[in-house]
């Protein structure tokens, strides 16, 4: 989506066409604001999925840009390129009261992956450790690159055109808070944003793979 169709939506609604009362630098603020507050609560909105070489032992980083895992996919080789077994998520409490010496534990294909972003969104482990170098494939939330033009177009899909309208106008209406009416016209436009991300159970179903584990072993029982 352009960032100049998002600017003259803003500016019919808000009255202000010729973006007088709010610059089109400062809408272009906001819209980079709605970007990252968009893939903090929905981390699936700006995913990749790409082949990443580890490092050597149990403990892995994500790339530079990721914000957080979203999934451990499969093994990929030496070369990043030769598809192999598949790798499941599974409880850090498991591993450690089956294997406890797990961090230890080499094999050439990773067979599990444990995260949990209430401790750290960057860091995920994975067992038994491979060779340095060994690729796995991952899906992970990436941080979306900023605009500053009106010609500049969004990484995020045109679905989230309308969360991001309702940012742009709940920080605009807020800036004006003094008048009458402009409090609770942004209250409005903010609640819309949030409502239309989805609920808290669903943003937490995205980001966290180990609750979804924990889900699945309650199915079974």
């Amino acid at each position: 989506m352009l960032v100049s169709e998002i600017l003259e939506r803003c500016g019919r609604l808000l009255s202000d066409p010729t973006h007088v009362r709010w610059a089109v630098d400062e809408l272009i603020d906001y819209i980079n604001d709605a970007q990252k507050q968009i893939v903090l609560l929905r981390p699936d909105a700006n995913s990749r999925n790409e082949a990443v070489a580890l490092e050597s032992g149990s403990k892995q980083s994500l790339p530079a840009s990721g914000l957080s895992l979203l999934r451990v996919t499969r093994n990929m080789g030496t070369d990043g390129q030769t598809p192999g077994r598949v790798i499941y998520p599974t409880l850090r409490s498991a591993l450690d009261a089956e294997t406890p010496d797990w961090h230890t534990k080499q094999g050439q294909n990773v067979q599990h992956y444990i995260y949990d972003p209430m401790v750290d969104r960057k860091t995920f482990y994975v067992y038994p450790s491979p060779p340095a170098g060994w690729y796995v494939e991952i899906a992970y939330s990436s941080t979306p690159a900023e605009v500053s033009s009106e010609t500049d177009t969004l990484e995020l899909n045109d679905q989230y055109i309308n969360p991001i309208i309702d940012w742009v106008l709940y920080r605009s209406w807020a800036k004006d808070a003094e008048y009458a009416g402009n409090v609770s016209r942004a209250q409005m436009h903010e609640q819309a944003f949030y409502n239309q991300l989805g609920t808290n159970n669903e943003v937490a179903a995205v980001t966290n793979p180990t609750r979804r584990v924990r889900n699945a072993e309650v199915e079974l029982r």
